[in-house]
């Protein structure tokens, strides 16, 4: 990072549990998605995009981009419910290719989630689902709306990469995001998720809280 001359200030101890934070669902979701056979060819894309924007929110910390941040934790939840969504619509998908305007609002991809069946344990998922829309509704607002505080005004290149104010909040509101996402993909994919190794379940299960890991083992 020094050869980016990127403020040492940033890897200070609680940028650090951010950036864990980021890597551990990056991690979780690319060991998740290298287990899942099948994919519909038409769904993968958006389990790839989930995963990238995951990534590159690690870059987006390193430069203190809040911005970045919020946009790429938006697209977080997006593409999450794009891929449980399209997982079972292919002809919606290549309709979308065709005509992009004609994409589903992100109200019916929540009400979709929530409804569908491949989900077991409903009130735990409910719970998930609103946690997410709630995020959501919060990032659009200070994406789109956001108050003076909220903005990141930059004077020059050399102020980009600085420290991110209130990181502790930040990492807890992500942290939030990233059980919710671990989860819900579990669920949607709970037969895979049985299937994995102690070692690869380990990996995803330390993102959840207890009472997710609970219901998942009630599943089995």
């Amino acid at each position: 990072y020094k050869s980016f001359k990127i403020a040492d200030a940033l890897f200070e101890q609680d940028n650090l549990a951010f950036l864990t934070e980021i890597h551990k669902l990056a991690f979780g979701i690319g060991v998740f998605s290298s287990k899942l056979e099948n994919i519909p060819e038409y769904a993968e894309p958006y389990l790839s995009q989930l995963k990238s924007d995951t990534i590159q929110l690690i870059w987006s910390v390193m430069m203190g981009n809040r911005r970045g941040i919020k946009l790429l934790e938006r697209s977080i939840i997006e593409n999450l419910l794009r891929y449980i969504y399209y997982f079972h619509h292919e002809i919606e998908h290549e309709l979308l290719q065709i005509e992009p305007s004609k994409h589903k609002m992100i109200k019916e991809l929540f009400e979709y989630a929530k409804r569908h069946p491949f989900f077991k344990e409903k009130s735990s998922v409910d719970c998930s689902i609103e946690i997410l829309r709630s995020k959501y509704s919060e990032l659009s607002r200070a994406v789109h709306m956001g108050t003076i505080n909220e903005m990141h005004i930059v004077k020059g290149i050399v102020s980009i990469h600085s420290p991110i104010p209130n990181v502790k909040e930040e990492c807890k509101n992500f942290r939030l995001l990233s059980q919710s996402v671990i989860f819900l993909l579990s669920c949607f994919h709970f037969q895979e998720f049985s299937s994995l190794s102690l070692d690869e379940k380990r990996v995803i299960t330390l993102l959840l809280t207890a009472q997710q890991k609970r219901k998942l083992s009630n599943l089995i």
